[in-house]
């Protein structure tokens, strides 16, 4: 068995590097994906939600994605994908998480791409040299 060569170690410099920027898109799009929650607003929220594009129900009932924050209060996503802090009334969690947008898809294939390179290079660099 022969020592790597110079060629074998740029080889698994770039497996890290790949392995790296896979996790980076899997954890860009962990930090993306938003529950979906039953929030229930009061008055002055309703209304300020109202005209920013969601349609709460008669009693300030709106299901939407929402991220909780620190204490009671949170983020909510609007339709046009912008977040507003809001302090809900009460927050129940539906078990549902928005959908996955085009980016974060194609984020996903990425990171399986890069990774699928990354075991290509180790492969070569440490297969047996005859």
């Amino acid at each position: 068995m022969e020592l790597r060569n110079k060629s074998d170690d740029t080889k698994i410099i770039a497996a890290i590097g790949c392995l790296l920027t896979g996790m980076f898109l899997i954890w860009n799009i962990a930090t993306r994906i938003t529950d979906i929650y039953e929030l229930k607003l009061d008055a002055e929220t309703c209304n300020q939600v109202k005209t920013r594009g969601l349609m709460p129900s008669a009693d300030c009932v709106v299901a939407a994605p929402f991220r909780p924050g620190l204490g009671a209060s949170g983020y909510l996503e609007l339709p046009d994908g912008n977040y507003i802090q809001i302090s809900p009334v009460a927050a129940n969690q539906t078990n549902q998480s928005a959908e996955w947008s085009a980016s974060m898809k194609t984020q996903f294939w990425a990171a399986l791409l890069f990774w699928a390179v990354t075991m290509a290079l180790l492969l070569s660099a440490f297969r047996d040299k005859e």
